[in-house]
């Protein structure tokens, strides 16, 4: 075998073990994703929206949060995932770090593949403070309207015989 058909061949194998590489940690981070973060994604959200107590109130809150803009986690992960850093950033409007990390080229490769397991917390983390800057307007315009959730009311003690609680030996 001639040297320039065992350097070819040489290449050739490293550059398909770095695109093995490379697509194992995408199915990795996907599968990650999709079980994790994508689901909780508007849990601060609900919970937010749960703690008003008129329905009118909680579609002012959900309209004053969505004129704030906030960012969808799952296109910020797929720009993150199969475009670069650096479009994610600018998709979230953070220019300072898409300029860097164009410049830098995704850290040759390293900011990319620390950006897919942090993305989806970056963004929900921007997203909750826009939630909590929309929920501190309206408790600011409307202070009545705050609060007004009654909880239910579990009761101590049963009268039904099977309750533990209701037997002599418990209530001494």
């Amino acid at each position: 075998m001639t040297p320039l058909l065992l350097a070819n061949a040489t290449t050739t194998g490293f550059a398909g073990f770095l695109a093995l590489i490379f697509f194992a940690v995408i199915i990795a981070a996907t599968v990650w994703f999709f079980v994790g973060p994508a689901r909780h994604a508007d849990d601060y959200v609900k919970m937010l929206t749960a703690q008003i107590g008129n329905v009118d109130d909680r579609v002012l809150f959900q309209q004053m949060y969505q004129v704030k803009h906030p960012k969808n986690v799952i296109v910020a992960w797929l720009l993150t995932a199969f475009l670069s850093p650096t479009i994610s950033y600018a998709y979230r409007n953070k220019w300072g770090l898409a300029a860097l990390a164009f410049v830098t080229f995704q850290g040759f490769g390293v900011w990319w593949l620390v950006s897919l397991f942090t993305t989806p917390f970056e963004v929900m983390n921007q997203n909750k403070g826009l939630a909590e800057a929309a929920f501190t307007e309206l408790k600011l315009a409307r202070p009545s309207a705050m609060y007004q959730v009654q909880t239910p009311v579990q009761p101590i003690l049963s009268t039904s015989p099977t309750n533990a609680l209701t037997r002599s030996e418990d209530l001494a």
